[in-house]
C-alpha cells in the first residue's frame, strides 16, 4: 500500500502504484450503477457499436459476442462525466502532470462471472501513436483505474510486471488480446521479476506509466470486477485527445472533427 506522502515515489520507481481509499463508499454505490446502466444499454449487441463518440467494444469471445470493455460512455452519461472529472482524481494526475491535461482514453472495463474477457501482458505505449504526437510519452502520461468491485486474483485483477517501464520503450508484439496470447512475449517477459497482482478494494485507484507492462486473467469466480479507466497527458507534450484541465481547473468535453487520436482509437 503506497503511504499518503510516498506514492508518486513509488510509481516512478516501480512503475505503478495503488492509492487506497480515494473514492468514499456512497460515491463508489453510484459509479457503480452508472456502470450496471451502460451495460444495460449494451445488451443485446453483437458487434462494435458507435454512438457519437461512446463506442461499445464488442468481439467474439469462444463464439460469443462479449462486452470487451465501453470507450467515452461519459460522452453520453452525465454521471461517468463527474467521476472523470473528480477533484479525486484530478488532483492525484495533476501532483504528477502539472495543472493542463489532455485525455486520452475514457474505457469501462467489465469482467462479468464467466464472460471470458482476458488481456494479454502489454504496454499503453504501444497504442499511444504517432511517436510525433506524445512529446514526453514516459513522463508525460498516465493511465489511472478505479475500482468499483474489489480487484482479486480470482475475479482477474490486473497483473502489473515491477520496473518494466524503466527501458521506456516498446518491448511487447501483439495488442490487448487475451490472456492466451503471451506464448508470443515468453522470452520478453522471462527478463523481468514477476507480475504483481493489483488488488484492490472499491474506491482504491491504480495508477501506471505507459511503459509498464501489464495484462489480466478472465474472471474465475462468482462476482464481477469493473474498473474505470482515465488515462490522462500533459497538454503541452500532446497534440490527441480532449481537454480536461487549465490552470487546474476543468473544463467541459467537448471534441469536433478536428480532434486527433490515436489510430487505435478509430478502429
Amino acid at each position: 500500500m503506497a503511504r499518503a506522502d510516498g506514492w508518486i515515489a513509488e510509481y516512478w520507481e516501480r512503475g505503478f502504484v495503488r492509492i487506497p481509499g480515494v473514492f468514499p463508499e456512497n460515491e463508489i454505490r453510484e459509479l457503480s450503477g452508472c456502470f450496471d446502466e451502460v451495460l444495460t444499454l449494451g445488451r443485446g449487441l453483437t458487434e462494435t457499436t458507435k454512438n457519437g463518440l461512446a463506442e461499445y467494444r464488442v468481439v467474439p469471445i469462444d463464439g460469443k459476442p462479449t462486452l470487451k470493455f465501453a470507450k467515452w460512455a461519459s460522452s453520453m452519461h452525465e454521471g461517468l462525466n463527474r467521476f472523470r472529472t473528480s477533484p479525486r482524481l484530478l488532483s492525484l494526475i495533476m501532483q504528477v502532470l502539472g495543472p493542463d491535461l489532455r485525455q486520452i482514453t475514457n474505457q469501462m472495463h467489465y469482467k462479468n462471472p464467466g464472460d471470458g474477457v482476458s488481456f494479454q501482458m502489454h504496454q499503453d505505449c504501444t497504442f499511444r501513436k504517432p511517436d510525433s504526437a506524445y512529446r514526453d510519452l514516459y513522463g508525460g502520461f498516465l493511465q489511472a483505474a478505479l475500482a468499483v468491485d474489489p480487484s482479486t486474483v480470482e475475479n482477474g485483477c490486473l497483473q502489473l510486471v515491477p520496473g518494466s517501464h524503466r527501458e521506456a520503450k516498446a518491448l511487447l508484439s501483439g495488442g490487448y488480446e487475451g490472456w492466451e496470447a503471451n506464448g508470443g512475449n515468453q522470452q520478453v517477459l522471462e527478463r523481468f521479476p514477476p507480475a504483481e497482482n493489483a488488488l484492490m478494494d472499491p474506491g482504491d485507484v491504480l495508477v501506471w506509466n505507459p511503459f509498464t507492462i501489464h495484462g489480466s486473467r478472465p474472471n474465475r469466480s462468482a462476482h464481477s470486477r469493473r474498473v474505470y479507466i482515465n488515462g490522462f497527458a500533459r497538454s503541452r507534450d500532446c497534440d490527441h485527445g480532449v481537454h480536461v484541465t487549465v490552470d487546474g481547473k476543468t473544463v467541459p468535453l467537448a471534441w469536433g472533427p478536428g480532434t486527433l487520436w490515436d489510430v487505435v482509437e478509430e478502429r
